[in-house]
């Protein structure tokens, strides 16, 4: 098969009195939010705070930031991608192989060429500003889902694929053989053969698995390892700059190439605060990345100790742990995005209640606009798959708030205590297989909830016990919806169990 590349060159110029910008591959785009909140939640001012809703680091959105068509199709004016208007053309979820094989069916709007989006394509219509969904306001889909479905399988484990979560713009992954939606897109046109405001990079990915996590021949598959979709990555893809500081060639940010400088896991507002007290390269406009720079070094065909690609010159990085980003979690404006360093998952986190700490990242401001080259390739070697559990909890729907470790690997403690910080990643939202059986306001569900905080949490055998049941219990409660008697089954289980636990909350009783 003959790989096909397609030359694109851009020269811009860039006219400065006293600097000179770095050409990078590719630009950002903003985050879409602009709003600051405190570490509790309440609105404050932004000047002056490092958020995301101060800085507003990145391109922005084109105006208007969607085109209906007028044919079933949206052109978003940002990316150049085209979608279907309707979010959900198939009329229900699907299994991730059976979405790979629907959009092929597709013809709407008269294109033939349509497919499922890989995840860097799926996570770019995020607004970080919104929810429900998190998309930019007045834009022209229809028919909306929670989830979709991308192309790209999770490296850590082929048995999974990512999907994007629109309630509220999480990233996770999930068993292929579960249910998600499919959202077709196909190709558009990246600047200059169009008016699209940036172009995507590739995602890293170049093989393709089956629903077994078996590897195999991509083409034909309409995997993201068959497609390659995006701007190909440059080589060398890092330059180490010799003074401490490393700038990411695709899109010109510049890092430290300490991943950990202060040496310490920190709060959010610690982190927004730390990182203006760095001056490494002779440099002191360090700030905390927004979550789109971070989940930039995501490297989607590699899995931990660290998803960064190949070859990168980065010293330290926190590979089994979460970095802070500058973004708010608007669905929970006391969380803020992290992005896992293990398997490149993005979900919200708790900025400071309970003790829970995370690492910062500097970085400081990228170059212009410059060379693009974007690859169509097709990938036919073939290897054995490793398949491996995922550490990383599936968000599915958003749910209450949960205390629990997700970061974690077979060779290290729940908790890593550092100079009496305890790290320990949490998500603010998730599934929960138990409140799938009972409902949200039950006094089944108030029992657990109180077994969970005031017993289980003292220990760390009941914190064990609390990570492997929200570990699995994204799958159990897609078990559940899809199952009555499974369902019914899972009541009787754990009702038998209620008495118990009834008696050891009342009694106080700490050890589980």
């Amino acid at each position: 098969m003959k790989k096909i590349a397609i030359g694109v060159i851009i020269v811009t110029s860039v006219v400065a009195v006293t600097t000179s910008a770095i050409a990078s591959t590719i630009q950002l785009p903003k985050t879409g939010q602009t709003t600051c909140y405190d570490t509790v939640g309440n609105e404050i001012l932004c000047t002056g705070t490092g958020q995301d809703g101060d800085i507003q680091a990145g391109v922005a959105w084109p105006n208007p930031r969607f085109t209906d068509n007028g044919n079933g199709t949206v052109t978003d004016n940002l990316t150049g991608l085209m979608w279907t208007k309707d979010a959900n053309l198939p009329g229900g979820y699907l299994t991730w192989q059976d979405a790979l094989d629907y959009v092929k069916t597709v013809n709407t709007g008269g294109y033939t060429d349509w497919r499922l989006p890989n995840v860097n394509e799926l996570k770019s219509l995020v607004d970080y500003s919104q929810v429900d969904p998190a998309l930019p306001l007045g834009n022209p889909f229809t028919n909306v889902q929670s989830s979709y479905w991308s192309s790209t399988t999770t490296a850590g484990s082929p048995l999974f694929a990512w999907f994007v979560y629109f309630y509220y713009g999480g990233v996770g992954y999930d068993y292929k053989g579960y249910y998600s939606y499919a959202w077709p897109v196909r190709a558009g046109q990246c600047r200059p053969l169009s008016n699209s405001v940036i172009c995507l990079p590739q995602t890293g990915q170049t093989e393709c698995y089956d629903t077994d996590g078996i590897q195999i021949l991509c083409a034909g598959t309409g995997q993201d390892g068959e497609i390659q979709a995006g701007v190909a990555w440059p080589n060398p893809r890092f330059t180490d700059n010799g003074n401490g500081t490393v700038t990411d060639n695709l899109t010109g940010l510049m890092w430290t190439k300490d991943a950990n400088p202060e040496g310490n896991p920190m709060t959010w507002h610690e982190a927004l605060d730390y990182v203006k007290t760095v001056n490494t390269g002779g440099h002191t406009d360090w700030r905390l990345p927004n979550v789109n720079e971070l989940e930039s070094l995501v490297d989607y065909s590699k899995v931990g100790p660290a998803v960064l690609p190949l070859g990168n010159p980065f010293t330290n990085v926190q590979s089994y742990n979460n970095y802070w980003s500058s973004t708010n979690y608007a669905y929970v404006p006391d969380c803020a995005w992290i992005v896992s360093m293990y398997d490149g998952g993005v979900n919200g986190r708790y900025k400071s209640n309970y003790g829970y700490y995370d690492y910062a990242w500097p970085v400081r401001a990228g170059g212009s606009f410059g060379t693009s080259t974007i690859y169509t390739t097709t990938t036919t070697s073939i290897k054995p798959a490793t398949t491996t559990v995922p550490t990383t909890t599936t968000i599915v729907k958003p749910t209450t708030t949960i205390l629990v470790t997700t970061t974690t690997t077979t060779t290290t403690s729940l908790t890593t205590t550092t100079t009496s910080h305890t790290t320990t990643t949490t998500i603010c939202s998730g599934p929960c297989c138990v409140k799938a059986t009972y409902g949200e306001d039950s006094e089944e569900i108030d029992l657990l909830r109180k077994y969970r905080d005031e017993v289980l949490s003292k220990t760390s055998e009941g914190q064990v016990l609390i990570k492997i049941y929200y570990k699995f219990s994204p799958i159990a409660t897609k078990l559940l919806e899809h199952r009555p008697l499974l369902k019914n089954k899972a009541k009787m289980i754990i009702d038998s169990m209620l008495p118990g636990i009834r008696k050891k909350v009342e009694d106080g009783n700490k050890k589980p």
